[in-house]
């Protein structure tokens, strides 16, 4: 395909979603496409194969009464890959949303193979979706669609996990905070984020939550986790 051809099947998946026929979009799906959702909300997951994908994308206007609309703003595209710039707006129970995100997708043989997300602001977009996310407990999972994840993790796949092999992760998976602080738990390294108050473990090129509760302790102090983890409810 040539470069402006992938900026062309970008904006017609784009026209499909908006005529409000979802089934169109599979066409252009692989059938191992992965869409990476960030945040906290019972939206946020990783949805896997077309199916999984429409049925999420379907929620985001059964959710709003069908008001979810995506403005493109702009398409940068290369070879086997193209980002998308879109203002997402949408009222649901009173509350308006009216965000800017940026959408990665690989693209090969013409079609989509895997979709990561970026919100400019996590925690707007996860409290429009949830009506009371403080209700959740710390350390609550989101349904995995091929099975119910780990009780111990929350796995972050995709460009928002970092390899271990690299120096480190450059910002929280969960809320975007470069506010991150390396600390050594036994003979592993965590990142703690002092914005949400999450604690990430690197393993195998996956970015996991670590649940205070389980951890063994590190030189923070086990005792400032849980104490963060109170706040953790004011926060989602």
């Amino acid at each position: 395909m040539a470069e402006h051809a992938y900026e062309s099947l970008m904006r017609r998946a784009y026209q499909d979603f908006e005529s409000g026929d979802l089934d169109l979009l599979a066409v252009v799906m692989a059938q191992d496409v992965v869409w990476h959702e960030p945040g906290r909300s019972t939206l946020a997951g990783d949805y896997k194969g077309p199916g999984a994908v429409l049925e999420f994308l379907r929620q985001l206007r059964t959710r709003s009464g069908g008001t979810f609309k995506i403005e493109v703003l702009d398409v940068l595209s290369e070879p086997e890959r193209a980002v998308v710039f879109q203002r997402e707006t949408a009222t649901r129970n009173g509350k308006a949303l009216d965000a800017i995100a940026a959408v990665d997708f690989e693209i090969h043989h013409g079609k989509i193979t895997e979709v990561t997300v970026y919100q400019t602001d996590t925690y707007q977009f996860d409290e429009f979706w949830e009506d009371d996310l403080a209700a959740r407990p710390f350390g609550s999972l989101v349904p995995d669609t091929e099975g119910a994840i780990g009780s111990d993790v929350l796995a972050f796949t995709g460009a928002m996990a970092m390899n271990e092999a690299m120096l480190g992760l450059e910002q929280c998976p969960g809320c975007g905070s470069k506010n991150l602080i390396p600390v050594r738990a036994g003979e592993q390294t965590n990142f703690f984020c002092d914005v949400c108050v999450l604690c990430w473990h690197l393993e195998h090129g996956r970015a996991n939550i670590v649940r205070p509760e389980t951890c063994p302790g590190c030189e923070l102090g086990k005792a400032t986790c849980l104490g963060a983890a109170g706040s953790f409810h004011s926060r989602w």
